[in-house]
């Protein structure tokens, strides 16, 4: 899987030449403030010298949500879901940045598949290294003493499911493919289901696939030593989850349960992903389209839980 990101992750020169005509260059000053959380503007700034601080404004003070170097980007995460921006951005060393006209950029991608996929790859990387920084975060914020050791409950096994195909389209349809490509899925995927309040995967183990909910409701938690479990989002039928560690190899950044009612799933394992987002076919845009489209959401979610964490402590690091 890893190919696959080494194809596209880095962009061709004529891709950085496309992109670079999208935006122009502009300099800014250390303390600066280049976006502020909920402003109109839907410019996309990507980093190409000094660094940036990520932060949201509280009563306690900003809040620092991550810091970001040349190469880093902002204001994907409106131009991938169409929220209001999350997150302020403050000059934290004088630099350089490209500041990006969203129109012109879609414009550029419509006319351009292999320019479009690149970009969306980029914008996914970005915010898939956002989301894995704030869920370090969360266990930084809270903290874990010595004596505090949270058991770990191993992942259960899925078991083969009865999904008749018409089922497996419906599921599958919200991912935005075409037809083809749905048929294509419906016919590999495997039907799976677990129990109510069972663990599907477990933060920390190696990713093996990843599972579309046809049926009932996932919740992605973290374990909160001291306070419990605590929900991040929940996934509903036509959800996806565990895409992020197969496509970039890293283990499962928090843990994914059924609710009260169990889950019936479409398992897709890795081959079936890789054939999809190569870069080569036209799936890969639809796919990548979605799969920014959601990393962005629970981005912005996941932002949202820890400044109201942060704001509860009193401003402290430390929540507990």
């Amino acid at each position: 899987m890893v190919l696959v990101m080494v194809l596209v992750m880095e962009l061709k020169d004529e891709h950085r030449a496309t992109l670079r005509a999208c935006g122009e260059l502009r300099s800014y000053s250390a303390g600066q403030m280049l976006l502020q959380r909920g402003a109109e503007s839907s410019s996309i700034l990507h980093l190409v010298e000094g660094e940036i601080s990520l932060l949201r404004e509280t009563p306690y003070g900003d809040l620092v949500l991550d810091e970001l170097g040349p190469g880093g980007y902002l204001g994907e995460v409106l131009f991938c879901c169409g929220q209001p921006r999350i997150s302020s951005a403050r000059g934290t060393t004088s630099g350089q940045l490209l500041v990006i006209k969203p129109k012109t950029l879609q414009m550029a991608m419509a006319n351009n598949d292999g320019f479009e996929v690149a970009v969306l790859w980029q914008f996914w990387e970005s915010l898939s290294r956002k989301l894995r920084h704030v869920n370090r975060s969360l266990e930084e914020f809270f903290g874990q003493s010595e004596t505090e050791d949270v058991e770990a409950q191993k992942a259960a096994v899925p078991r083969d499911a009865k999904l008749d195909v018409q089922a497996r389209r419906d599921a599958i349809r919200r991912l935005g493919l075409s037809n083809m490509e749905i048929n294509f899925l419906a016919s590999v995927a495997e039907p799976v289901e677990l129990d109510p309040d069972a663990l599907l995967m477990r933060e920390g183990d190696p990713a093996t696939a990843m599972y579309v909910v046809a049926d009932g409701r996932l919740m992605v938690s973290k374990e909160i030593p001291g306070a419990g479990t605590e929900a991040l989002c929940f996934v509903d039928p036509g959800g996806l989850v565990g895409e992020m560690g197969l496509i970039d190899e890293l283990p499962r950044s928090a843990d994914v349960r059924t609710t009260a009612a169990g889950a019936t799933l479409l398992m897709i394992k890795a081959e079936t992903l890789t054939k999809l987002l190569h870069p080569g076919r036209a799936s890969s845009v639809r796919l990548m389209r979605f799969l920014c489209r959601q990393q962005a959401l629970r981005l912005q979610a996941t932002y949202e839980k820890i400044v109201g964490w942060y704001i509860l402590a009193g401003g402290s690091l430390q929540g507990r």
